[in-house]
């Protein structure tokens, strides 16, 4: 992951361990056909990017109940399956993407975010139904599939 920039080596006190940390604060990972060696980057980082989200999630459901409203009001869990064309998949994550774009620069210049604003993390996955690509025909409309 280092090799392909997604990772740095973080500062350690301990000489022995040989920490890592996030070389950018957003990530968007995509495989680059051009570049098979790719794959295997964008999925271990993406194996780490799911984990951290996860237990940053599990820890927030944890503490949801002692939270206040205002927090609780922040947050957000949204599951959803959609039929999609490649051209409709593709334009869906450019409107979802440019609809945070104006936001983003915040996150590098403090001088840029109102004064009650707070910090909120977003997670955006997307994939396809792995039988649509592993089964003779992804024309079988299972319930799961249309849920």
């Amino acid at each position: 992951m280092a090799k392909h920039g997604f990772i740095v080596r973080a500062e350690s006190e301990d000489a022995k361990q040989r920490p890592w940390k996030a070389a950018h604060r957003d990530t968007t990972q995509t495989f680059d056909p051009s570049n098979p060696e790719s794959l295997p980057a964008i999925s271990a980082l993406g194996t780490a990017v799911v984990t951290q989200v996860s237990d940053r999630l599990n820890t927030f459901l944890a503490a949801a109940p002692t939270l206040p409203e205002r927090a609780i009001n922040r947050s957000l869990l949204a599951q959803m399956s959609l039929w999609l064309t490649d051209d409709e998949h593709d334009q869906l994550l450019t409107n979802i993407m440019d609809l945070v774009e104006d936001y983003r620069e915040r996150n590098i210049d403090p001088d840029k975010r109102p004064v009650d604003a707070l910090r909120n993390h977003y997670f955006l996955a997307a994939t396809p139904e792995l039988n649509a690509f592993t089964s003779p025909s992804n024309s079988d409309h299972s319930a799961e599939e249309n849920s």
